[in-house]
């Protein structure tokens, strides 16, 4: 307390100046009824709110949405970024419910019983509580509390069968329904989460994109992993927040703590299960831990209770808040005060008054060594930069701590040691590509750190891992410009700076904020990333020397090779000769680049979650950039054209929030890598047998960029991958779930896609049609394996046979009918077609197999590229929305059926195969090298060894490449492989089929227009246009067309109502008429021939008009509609007529 003296009480009295200070310690606020509108959100944003607290123990998901809605549109309007936290309800005890539902009073002394037959209205002798084992884990002399305290049972007896507990009343008190109860050292055995929990956080929580959740009742670390499981993937961007409100989580702190993001000290419930003297000491010692910890800590409850009411708080409640901040905690809370208070922004406002007084007179040079004291040891190499930086700004009285950094760690380890100036968190934006919008996910990390004392999140523009200096002086000068603009700092004033270059963390004090800054001390400290899981621990480090005649680029994904590899990076050139060095540097580099490549990849592909990791990701494309820029005159050409996100901003001080600027111009702005070209790709892609296959890699190259000029970005190859990784992850778990066992699959059979009941293995499909009584019975089996003369079509389906929609594959093969799969879709047949070209591609996988007669491995590793490609384009469907077809389908079997001449592809490929088989029989030595000299694998990792890795396939021991890891001789680094040879060939081909095509297409003629103008001119017919008309004679026209409609309408009105009274005999004579002639008619058909009966209608209705009998035919007819004629003139019921055309104007009609 050096920093308290009267003058510093006294300064401020008398003047009327608004303070500009902003506390550290952040503000949660709960939200209700009284700060749910946007007008009195903005004004809680504006007055310190950082944390917006949902209380799901109250109010309906519809309500929360609404104020949830209403929160995000006041963060829009005044630019200030909210972190939102969901509260469950958690599991508890309560009492039931009371006989006319009025409370009782309960004496002291009294006897009661109390039963877990929740069904019972309790009474005066009587009441039910909601814990089922409550005679089995109380005793006798336990204690009950109820109501929040004011009712105090002590355990006489317990009957566990009969389940109910004699308790005698030790105060006296009225009890109403549902009241809370506590078990003062009690263990209970109640769920972590309840099903409205659940409901809360997976129905609402995770849609809304929440940030943290406060789980009620955490009684030990477990609890936390059970709700991760829950969470599942969403666990990655939603922090846990422990609240500890029982004895049973005090004595099991510890383990809490080290599961836990976050933690409250809530100490509502916890009063009533500890001594109420004791619960300074039990806040005072989770806050410490906390702090040791690095993790952050809410204190919370009635913090300034009395203002719900009063526009000032009590002098108890105010010293209440100074000491949770004199203590260490991070973050104090509001709960009714700003829920349902008459003054919540007057209580944030004193609040964070408080706050900043408290904050004031701490001696920040103390705090900080007794946490140096208290850290253990060692220290992460992180922690301990960072530890330096807060050292660094106190003794330079720094005015502000910048920290680059991409997901928060770095600045959440600064603000651990509780420096004396803000913290300015600079988030670098991390773009998310599962849809064709931009998204900002970095804002998730940027809210995460609104519950941390001290931090200012910032989001930036710019990488912070920086490829060289100069790009991170840029965010840094934009990250400082920004400081002075909120006021955390002033031009002149030192500025300690910690970011990262390359590998390489740095800390600067940075003198003097603009154009030509000045940099003083510099401390660096290499933080090297952890190695590869294949990186041996022995393994020399690698030289950062330059490798002639490599770029710069190319010699670091060299190093980072060797370093994957575990082996040093002479040992990789050892392979190439100093020769070719000079007589082609470029073919010489790009083979260096290829060959380390190859080596590293093959160690990555072996770990299982390869395709979801971020650095796998940037390893590849750095692989595919390095081969298309070796060496440096090469690499100085692309840096000429390559787009360079470090342009000049002559606007750069508009108005508008950053953390509500463009998507699209922060992606283009984050992002700024070079982009590769397709010879790249296709040379280093197809090394990872999940990512491309040598035969479909240009076509998937082409999908992939078709609206970027035939360049791949990074950010387009990021979202690939990743969407590939999760089409990966959904095959491997619906091949183990529930919809395998009800199919019976053989133990190679992969399940591929669902669409409704209808199922598509790398086998057969199976389709499970639904039964009378809405239940599904046995599938039917539609095999593709077998030789059964197959064949699938598009075809068009329709009512009555009908073909009006285009959206159906046929089935059909000489052990079953035409089969018709359709796929509805409201607009045009993407999905049918999908579907109809990966059934045709397991078609003509196992044609394949049949026809070189493959088995065993060469079997399995077929089928595996046929199942990986489907994968593949399922991911271009969902990711990209394109279904590249015919000669640029990235199916492998479906391109070698339609390119021509595709059959020498497959023959390439079983002669590959075979190669495979031979080395796998160990007919090939691998054996006779050099020690020195660092073997490697195929090229083209074996695609069955993928999906083995990926726990997709389960091969036999002696098919498994994983059992013979060997050498191969015939690595053809820098050259072509068969296959890719006849591919080659054969796409020249289809350039001379697609030429042919259009040159047909030159002497089509589209639309009628054009084809009747065609045989215009060749004098093939004359067309007669009508005369001009006049507006008139349009308009009179038009009145005779309306006329026409509706007499039209009136004979059909007419032909119903004879039919009616034919069919309830109105007129018996005309009844009896039709009758007689559809008995004869009966008659005529019984006893003479069909064709007789043909004869005579075609002889009627061609004789009909002739002269000889024209009259005749007028009158059958004429007294036919005559029949109703009568009835028409009949008074209706109702007391309407029908009025009919009389026999002189039927001429008209006819």
């Amino acid at each position: 307390m050096a920093n308290i003296d009267m003058a510093a009480i006294l300064a401020d009295l008398d003047s009327g100046a608004a303070d500009a200070r902003v506390p550290k310690t952040k503000l949660v606020c709960t939200l209700g009824p009284a700060s749910r509108t946007v007008p009195m959100l903005e004004k809680l944003l504006r007055a310190g709110m950082n944390v917006a607290r949902f209380n799901f123990s109250h109010g309906t998901h519809e309500y929360h949405q609404e104020t949830l809605d209403n929160l995000r549109q006041a963060m829009h309007n005044t630019g200030i970024l909210c972190a939102v936290m969901l509260d469950t309800k958690g599991p508890e005890i309560r009492t039931g419910f009371l006989k006319d539902g009025k409370p009782i009073k309960l004496t002291k002394g009294q006897e009661i019983t109390v039963t877990t037959d929740y069904d019972i209205k309790g009474d005066e002798n009587m009441i039910a509580m909601s814990y089922k084992k409550l005679p089995v884990d109380v005793k006798p002399g336990n204690v009950i509390l109820c109501a929040d305290g004011t009712i105090s049972l002590t355990v006489l007896s317990c009957d566990p069968d009969a389940g109910t507990v004699r308790c005698k009343c030790e105060n006296t008190a009225m009890l109403g329904e549902r009241k809370n109860c506590n078990l003062p050292g009690i263990v209970v055995d109640l769920p972590t989460l309840t099903e409205k929990d659940k409901e809360d956080i997976l129905g609402w929580g995770v849609p809304n994109d929440i940030d943290m959740i406060a789980l009620s009742f955490v009684r030990k670390g477990s609890d936390l992993v059970t709700v991760r499981q829950v969470l599942g993937q969403h666990a990655k961007r939603i922090k846990l927040m422990s609240k500890v409100e029982n004895q049973e989580g005090v004595v099991n702190f510890d383990e809490i703590l080290r599961e836990t993001d976050a933690f409250m000290v809530a100490r509502g419930d916890l009063g009533m299960e500890i001594p109420v003297e004791k619960i300074f000491l039990a806040q005072k010692m989770m806050i410490y831990k906390c702090n040791i910890a690095g993790k952050p800590v809410v204190t919370a409850t009635q913090m300034l209770e009395s203002m719900i009411k009063s526009p000032r708080p009590t002098r108890a409640e105010a010293t209440d808040v100074a000491n949770a901040v004199l203590d260490g905690t991070d973050c104090v809370m509001l709960s009714g005060e700003s829920a349902a208070g008459a003054y919540p922004e007057v209580a944030v406002k004193i609040m964070a008054r408080i706050c900043i007084e408290a904050e004031s007179s701490l001696d920040h040079e103390a705090v900080f060594k007794a946490m140096i004291r208290s850290a253990p040891l060692p220290m992460s190499p992180l922690e301990s930069l960072a530890s330096s930086a807060v050292r660094t700004a106190n003794k330079a009285k720094a005015a502000l701590i910048v920290v680059l950094t991409r997901g928060g760690t770095t600045a959440k380890l600064v603000a651990k040691y509780r420096p004396r100036v803000p913290i300015l968190s600079v988030v670098v934006p991390v773009l998310t590509t599962d849809s064709f919008d931009w998204t900002i996910s970095s804002e998730g990390p940027a809210r995460h750190s609104l519950i941390y004392r001290g931090l200012i999140p910032l989001l930036a523009e710019g990488s912070a891992k920086a490829t060289d200096s100069e790009s991170t002086e840029v965010i840094l000068e934009a990250a400082l410009k920004s400081a002075v603009q909120k006021q955390l700092c002033k031009p002149g004033d030192s500025v300690v700076a910690l970011h990262r270059i390359g590998v390489a963390s740095v800390i600067k004090i940075c003198i003097g904020l603009f154009g030509g800054n000045r940099h003083g001390h510099t401390r660096g400290r290499a933080n090297k990333a952890s190695g590869s899981a294949g990186m041996a621990a022995d393994a020399p480090t690698p030289s950062h020397g330059a490798i002639p005649p490599l770029s710069s680029a190319a010699a670091s994904v060299v190093r980072r090779c060797a370093r994957i590899a575990g082996v040093p990076v002479d040992q990789l050139l050892r392979r190439f000769d100093g020769e070719e060095q000079a007589g082609r540097p470029l073919a010489y580099a790009r083979s260096v680049v290829e060959y380390c490549s190859y080596i590293a990849l093959r160690v990555e592909t072996r770990r299982q979650d390869h395709l979801g990791d971020r650095e796998f990701h940037s390893l590849t494309y750095d692989m595919m950039l390095a081969w298309e820029a070796p060496d440096e005159e090469t690499d100085a050409m692309f840096q000429k054209t390559a787009f360079s996100i470090l342009h000049d901003d002559e606007d750069d001080d508009g108005g508008g929030s950053i953390f509500y600027s463009s998507p699209t111009q922060m992606a283009i702005q984050v992002d700024g890598r070079r982009t590769v070209g397709p010879e790249a790709f296709a040379k280093i892609a197809p090394a990872c047998p999940a990512i491309a296959h040598p035969i479909t890699v240009r076509n998937l190259f082409d999908a992939l960029t078709n609206s970027t000029g035939g360049r791949l970005h990074f950010l387009i190859y990021h979202k690939y991958l990743k969407k590939l990784d999760q089409v990966l992850s959904f095959a491997k778990s619906i091949s183990g779930g529930h919809r395998a066992p009800d199919l019976e699959l053989s133990d190679d059979e992969i399940i591929l896609d669902i669409y409704g009941r209808l199922t598509l293995t790398n086998h057969a499909l199976y389709f499970e049609a639904i039964g009378v009584d809405f239940s599904y019975g046995e599938a039917a089996v539609y095999d593709l394996a077998r030789d059964l003369k197959q064949s699938v079509k598009r075809e068009s389906t329709g009512p009555w046979g009908a073909h009006l929609f285009d959206k159906a594959v046929m089935y059909k093969s000489n052990s079953t009918e035409p089969v018709f799969f359709e796929f509805p879709q409201f607009k045009g047949h993407t999905r049918r077609d999908y579907w109809f070209a990966i059934i045709k591609e397991v078609l003509h996988a196992h044609k394949f197999i049949r026809k070189y007669r493959l088995a065993s491995f060469q079997k399995s590793e077929s089928l595996s590229v046929a199942t990986l490609g489907i994968l593949r384009y399922r991911t271009l469907k969902e990711g990209f929305h394109v279904l590249p077809a015919h000669f640029k389908t990235t199916l492998a079997f479906n391109l070698a059926e339609k390119l021509p001449k595709g059959d020498k592809i497959l023959e390439a490929m079983y002669s590959q195969l075979k190669q495979y088989c031979q080395r796998f029989g160990g007919s090939q030595n691998p054996g006779h090298s050099n020690s020195d000299e660092l073997t490697l694998v195929d090229p083209f990792p074996l695609s069955a060894y993928t999906m083995v890795t990926m726990g997709l396939l389960t091969l036999q021991k002696e098919d498994n490449p994983e059992e013979r890891d060997f050498a191969v001789r015939d690595v053809q680094i820098g050259g072509t492989s068969s296959v890719q040879i006849a591919l080659e060939r054969s796409v020249g081909y289809s350039g001379r089929v697609e030429a042919a095509r259009a040159t047909l297409d030159q002497v089509k003629l589209e639309d009628i227009d054009t084809n009747v103008a065609v045989l215009t001119s060749i004098g093939a017919f004359e067309i007669i246009t009508p005369p001009p008309r006049r507006t008139v004679e349009q308009l009179l026209a038009l009145q005779e067309a309306i006329s026409q409609v509706e007499a039209h309408v009136q004979a059909g009105n007419i032909f119903l109502l004879k039919l009616r009274s034919l069919m309830l005999a109105a007129f018996p004579q005309s009844t009896n008429k039709v009758a007689g002639a559809l008995v004869v008619a009966a008659m005529a058909f019984m006893f003479m021939p069909l064709r007789t009966i043909v004869l005579l209608i075609l002889l009627e209705v061609y004789t009909r008009q002739m002269p000889a009998r024209k009259k005749s035919s007028e009158k059958l007819v004429r007294s036919g509609i005559n029949v109703g004629i009568s009835y028409g003139q009949d008074e209706r019921s109702d007391g309407r007529r029908l009025l009919m055309y009389d026999g002189p104007d039927f001429d008209k009609w006819e």
